[in-house]
């Protein structure tokens, strides 16, 4: 589902993900609403770093973050 092309539908698959409140999504939950916001995601693709160079993800998360 989080492959789905419609936004609603990725929405409410993260939605479902916060339920289990993750340590290592807890902290981007509003980078990837804002990566499934048509108005923010541009800026957010900048700002949002996966490269580990830029220490947005935090190490001890990387690992399993990356698996979404």
């Amino acid at each position: 589902l989080l492959c789905h092309h419609d936004s609603n539908v990725l929405k409410s698959s993260l939605s479902c993900l916060y339920t289990y409140q993750y340590d290592y999504l807890k902290p981007y939950q509003e980078n990837l609403e804002r990566l499934l916001d048509s108005k923010h995601f541009r800026h957010e693709l900048i700002v949002f770093s996966l490269d580990e160079s830029s220490g947005v993800i935090h190490n001890d998360h990387r690992k399993k973050y990356y698996q979404f």
